[in-house]
């Protein structure tokens, strides 16, 4: 399951916007919020949020076992 805290600071670690990673998705903010709001990503989606962010430790952002 996603943690969604961990995304959201990554995010901000590296000096981005949501709407900006939303754009190096190619999708909309809009759309980036819903897929966080229900904590699901394609493969090639995570793919890219781990290049864009430069995440280190992927599975303790994507694949948490119990996030609260």
């Amino acid at each position: 399951m996603l943690d969604v805290n961990k995304l959201k600071a990554a995010i901000v670690a590296k000096g981005l916007r949501q709407k900006d990673v939303a754009a190096a998705l190619g999708i909309t903010d809009r759309n980036f919020r819903y897929k966080l709001s229900k904590k699901k990503f394609y493969n090639t989606e995570i793919e890219v949020l781990i290049d864009v962010l430069n995440i280190e430790s992927p599975m303790e952002i994507f694949f948490a076992k119990d996030v609260s």
